[in-house]
């Protein structure tokens, strides 16, 4: 049998992935401002007691997209989704990127993002959807794309006047569950965002499926050229679907 081309390299540890790439100088190290609270609104930002950390070198949020002329929505079909949350809007789960800390060090981003005071209105009107049930009784359908399933008269009917092999059809009703999730990959979402001055002026290095999109996203919210922005995959360490949209939240925030 052949030898898988990458085994040799995933054995003996020796395969690079993102993480493993040598750190460029000056390198800084990103942490993300989450949502603590969902179906509320984003009230305010206060990053300054995150820049008075030794070692913080900035911390970014809408707004300085919005300085950048950058595009702050996006989404793998509709622009539904938010690069950073801006206050004003709804925050819709728990976990929401708001920002992002950089630092000298991973472990002071991290400092940073606890540092920030992040305030939210009251619990808007209503109640947070968990479920189908949820969904149908508060009216909440995906109705951007609509399908139509049209029947041959009446369902009951046809079933209880059909056979096989001159039996009359067996018709059980109910209702099932599924609990099944998706696969989730041993690496995690990585990015390594490297500008330069040259004719490429931004290379992304990322954990991804969809390089397309990750370049189409990274050009719209920093306001550059697509043409100016290269995205380099060489492997992921799984992905099974989960890296062909939804890492594009980390690579955006690494190249703002």
């Amino acid at each position: 049998p052949a030898t898988h081309a990458s085994g040799p390299l995933h054995c003996t540890g020796e395969a690079i992935y993102i993480d493993d790439i040598p750190a460029p100088a000056n390198l800084l190290h990103g942490s993300l401002i989450l949502a603590s609270k969902c179906h509320a609104t984003l009230a305010s930002i206060n990053v300054e007691p995150a820049l008075s950390i030794p070692g913080v070198a900035g911390v970014f949020t809408s707004d300085d997209i919005e300085k950048i002329g950058g595009d702050n929505k996006m989404g793998p079909i509709l622009l539904d989704d938010f690069t950073f949350l801006p206050v004003g809007e709804k925050v819709e789960f728990v976990g929401q990127v708001l920002g992002i800390v950089v630092a000298a060090s991973q472990e002071i981003a991290e400092k940073g993002t606890r540092a920030v005071a992040v305030e939210y209105t009251d619990d808007v009107e209503g109640r947070a959807i968990v479920s189908i049930e949820d969904a149908i009784d508060a009216e909440s359908f995906w109705t951007d794309f609509r399908h139509e399933m049209k029947r041959g008269g009446n369902v009951g009917e046809i079933l209880n006047d059909s056979e096989v092999d001159g039996k009359r059809l067996v018709i059980v009703e109910g209702s099932m569950r599924s609990g099944g999730q998706e696969h989730f990959y041993l690496e995690p979402n990585s990015t390594l965002a490297v500008p330069s001055e040259s004719a490429t002026n931004l290379t992304i290095y990322s954990s991804t499926q969809a390089p397309t999109k990750t370049q189409d996203f990274c050009a719209r919210v920093t306001n550059t050229p697509a043409a100016k922005v290269v995205v380099r995959m060489k492997r992921m360490g799984g992905g099974f679907g989960g890296k062909e949209t939804r890492s594009v939240f980390v690579a955006t925030a690494a190249a703002v």
